[in-house]
């Protein structure tokens, strides 16, 4: 599950997560109905980063050595991280045109495709499913305003708050 490697990785993934939450703690609260305020969610996520920088960092240390001459990427892992990126790129041009309830789907579908899940079920079924409880979650519960796109007349015909 781990590699020698990872401690690098772990490293990288602290100094990110570090960053992250120092940018996010200097946002000014503006008038906001959101009691945590806008750093929050980035001051949540950047303590996850943290604590998977610290995870891969102890696991790597458990390991037997291994040959060090295996290489840190290979260029079939380094084109599957590009098309992760280029996807994750598509995703946020396309977001606020056709909205989060179509566009999150996609964005799942095509990682899940990447990472080689071809069988039509499973790749509907966790893409769908994800971004429902996703929205209901963020939208609905929490009440984050999410893009709609041009989902927005028929998702505010559902939300109370509108």
């Amino acid at each position: 599950m781990f590699e020698r490697n990872d401690r690098y990785l772990g490293i990288g993934i602290i100094l990110i997560g570090i960053y992250c939450y120092i940018t996010a703690s200097g946002w000014r609260i503006s008038a906001m109905s959101d009691p945590a305020g806008a750093a929050a969610v980035p001051k949540i996520m950047s303590a996850g980063f943290i604590c998977i920088g610290v995870i891969l960092i102890i696991g790597s240390f458990f390991l037997k050595k291994k040959d060090e001459s295996e290489t840190f990427i290979d260029k079939d892992s380094l084109f599957t991280l590009a098309m992760m990126a280029a996807i994750c790129f598509a995703y946020l041009l396309v977001l606020p045109h056709i909205g989060y309830l179509l566009a999150t789907p996609l964005l799942i579908i095509g990682i899940m495709w990447l990472l080689g899940t071809r069988k039509i079920m499973p790749l509907l079924l966790v893409s769908l499913g994800t971004t429902l409880v996703l929205f209901v979650i963020f939208y609905f519960m929490l009440r984050i305003n999410l893009p709609l796109g041009f989902t927005r007349d028929f998702i505010r015909g559902l939300d109370p708050r509108w």
